[in-house]
């Protein structure tokens, strides 16, 4: 009994972590140095509502000469800022980004996260809505980190 009662409180207590705001996030990786030159990510905001109606915040950040594109998934507790730094990776070399927030996450709509399986649904109607908007042959990577390399891993 005493084993169930701690599996229940823990599953609830992961299900609904403590989130990290999008100032904090970027700050963080501002003071370590992790995103060199911010005032030159020319970010548009483009949110996805799913097929459920839950609405996933995002920004896309055009590359000057775009080859394709790259999705970058943040981790557990934290935000699409956190993603900026592997943005700047991507954009140098061709590749237009998308970054946003997971569910429960960041600006969404708080709701318990499920470690990966709605998240990766999520993930993967944001692949299939780039797919309609930029044709069958177009180039789109994944990147995650965290909790986002788990739900990039599943779709």
């Amino acid at each position: 009994m005493f084993s169930v009662l701690i599996s229940i409180l823990l599953v609830n207590k992961l299900s609904k972590p403590k989130m990290r705001e999008a100032e904090y996030c970027l700050n963080l990786d501002l003071e370590n140095k992790m995103i060199k030159d911010l005032a030159s990510l020319k970010r548009i905001k483009m949110n996805i509502e799913m097929s459920d109606g839950y609405l996933i915040h995002g920004d896309y950040i055009p590359s000057k000469e775009s080859k394709g594109l790259m999705i970058f998934t943040h981790g557990y507790t934290w935000c699409r800022e956190g993603s900026l730094k592997f943005a700047e990776l991507a954009l140098p070399v061709g590749y237009d980004c998308y970054i946003y927030d997971l569910r429960g996450h960041g600006e969404n709509k708080r709701v318990p996260t499920t470690m990966g399986y709605k998240e990766s649904h999520d993930l993967h109607e944001i692949i299939e809505h780039f797919r309609k908007e930029k044709g069958p042959g177009f180039v789109i990577g994944l990147w995650g980190e965290s909790l986002g390399a788990a739900t990039t891993l599943q779709v």
